[in-house]
């Protein structure tokens, strides 16, 4: 399975696995759709009950490079095990349950010969329905201090981070070990990505890229059972975890973490209150929270936050001793600050978070809402420009096509939306249908007979089916299908290629959403960019008793399946 030839790739895609075949399986296929040599995807698998090297084998791709341990290891050691079977100098870390977006492995090696010298980095990403999850912005640090500060600000999941592993020598993997065996009973450590991070920080800057790249699924989402969840019943992220990675990772920088004394001890009073933070208060919120109770296979247990507030701080005091004396006097007066005043001001900054999230949405909607009144009025000009549509980096769309939106179309205003390609309709010969209804697209997988080339030039001479580049041959068509799910061209099937009006009809965009149908199913989520135009206000009455017969219709169904 190892790639041939002596050019090491410019970068390694690791994925860490234990059983989740099916998962992996479309895991990989989403990293193949990438075009290019110049990256490997590591399989590194953790004594798996399933027959994971027959699945991957059975690519036969070069690409790929296939690893098995003797025994579970368990999630933290396999990444380690991973990272030294990766070639290069730069391994962009992945669950098994995420992924990198079709094209843009493109985007990282490309950041990569940018920021050379960066110890890691992070993307931008979307979750399993295309809703932005993380939003970064474009971003170097400057000197270590800054590189430090932007360090504390990030808690994830070690899925989606770039790493230079160059910064780090065969002792480092071996100290890491070493401290993984120290503090944990067992193998629910998900603590290493933050220490091999503590110690970049120092060796390197740190970028951060607004580019959506890779896919983020939400753990409150997923159906399937995790892998690496508790034999006895207890949540990872209970207490008894946060503890042992809390005594882990404050002793891991203390005595691995190469910098000053002012710069270790602002990393410790931050990790102080991060991990206070979600002992106590997060920890509230998961214990109650019954998608992850599912996942993981705990159930909920009595908590206290004044209780654990007070065991957190024995605890803290308890790791004081073993420190060098200026780190624990740190460490015990931090502890000391902790009171129920703390509890108080979680709560007020939880409350105002949500209060402005909850503002922030009635704001839009207001907006919205007074806009879509006002182009009713007499004489109301739209302000929209072609450079405003055009430059928008929210979605994807040609001037040429901007322009016939605007003076075909006439719209007064737009906005960036998400719909479940299962609701966009086509309004054809004035009637409301839904696309997958109305569109035969038969000719978009094979090009191998007269008969389907006459099917497609019938389509593309029907007035209805001009709306979008009419004149499109069928090789010209299978190209623009291989673009946009290969991610190449510059199409991007995650933002908004296609342009709806405000009843869900295409006005452009219709073969890209015959493509995204055909591919991705009637429940997948796309962005799009929603219009309101005003020589359509008498559809709206249309698209009211539309809505009315397809809500009947589904009644209707339901009562038959429950007969």
């Amino acid at each position: 399975m190892n790639q041939t030839g002596s050019d090491r790739p410019v970068l390694s895609v690791l994925i860490t696995v234990f059983n989740q075949s099916e998962t992996l399986k479309w895991n990989l296929d989403s990293l193949l759709a990438n075009d290019g040599t110049d990256y490997e995807i590591v399989v590194q698998d953790d004594c798996s009950e399933e027959d994971i090297e027959t699945l991957v084998k059975a690519y036969a791709d070069d690409r790929i490079r296939y690893y098995r341990n003797p025994v579970n290891y368990g999630h933290d050691r396999n990444i380690i095990e991973g990272f030294q079977n990766c070639r290069s100098d730069y391994v962009f870390l992945l669950r098994t349950s995420d992924t990198i977006l079709p094209g843009k492995i493109k985007t990282i090696i490309e950041g990569i010969k940018n920021y050379p010298e960066a110890a890691y980095g992070r993307y931008s990403c979307v979750d399993e329905n295309g809703e932005i999850r993380f939003r970064y912005e474009d971003y170097l640090s400057s000197g270590r201090r800054d590189t430090i500060r932007l360090n504390e600000k990030l808690w994830i999941h070690p899925s989606g981070e770039l790493f230079n592993k160059c910064y780090l020598k065969k002792k480092d993997w071996k100290t890491l070990e070493e401290y993984l065996d120290k503090y944990f009973h067992d193998g629910n450590k998900f603590i290493l990505n933050e220490m091999i991070r503590d110690k970049l920080c120092t060796k390197g800057p740190f970028f951060s890229s607004e580019e959506i790249v890779w896919v983020y699924t939400r753990t409150d989402n997923r159906k399937d059972v995790a892998q690496n969840r508790n034999k006895k019943g207890v949540c990872i992220y209970a207490p008894p975890y946060m503890y042992e990675r809390f005594r882990s990772e404050i002793s891991y920088i203390v005595h691995e973490v190469g910098c000053g004394v002012r710069a270790k001890k602002r990393m410790i009073s931050q990790k102080f209150l991060l991990y206070a933070r979600m002992t106590i208060w997060d920890f509230k919120k998961i214990n109650r929270n019954p998608d992850m109770q599912r996942h993981y296979g705990y159930g909920e247990v009595p908590f206290s936050c004044r209780e654990e507030l007070g065991i957190f701080r024995k605890e803290a005091c308890l790791l004081a001793k073993e420190l060098p004396y200026e780190y624990g006097k740190l460490l015990r007066a931090e502890a000391r600050k902790l009171s129920w005043l703390t509890l108080v001001w979680w709560q007020m900054k939880s409350a105002f978070s949500s209060l402005r999230l909850f503002a922030g949405k009635m704001r839009n909607r207001k907006d919205r809402v007074l806009s879509f009144l006002l182009s009713y009025l007499p004489g109301y000009q739209s302000k929209i420009t072609l450079k405003e549509l055009t430059e928008n980096k929210e979605f994807f769309i040609e001037p040429f096509e901007a322009e016939e939106l605007i003076s075909g179309s006439k719209i007064t205003h737009y906005w960036y939306s998400f719909i479940p390609l299962g609701k966009i309709r086509r309004s054809k010969d004035g009637q409301f249908t839904s696309l997958r209804e109305t569109v035969n697209y038969r000719f978009l997988s094979r090009n191998d007979s007269k008969e389907v080339y006459k099917e497609y030039l019938r389509y593309a001479n029907d007035k209805s089916n001009r709306r979008d580049n009419p004149d499109r041959s069928p090789e010209q068509f299978l190209k623009l299908e291989k673009e946009l799910l290969c991610g190449g061209g510059g199409y991007n099937p995650n933002k908004g290629i296609i342009v709806l009006d405000q009843y869900n009809n295409v006005l452009i965009g219709l073969h890209r959403a015959c493509i995204l149908l055909k591919a991705y199913g009637e429940e997948c989520r796309i962005p799009v960019l929603k219009t309101r135009a005003k020589s359509s206000r008498l559809l709206f009455f249309k698209a009211l008793c539309y809505n009315i017969s397809q809500f009947l219709e589904k009644k209707k169904r339901k009562i038959r399946v429950s007969k």
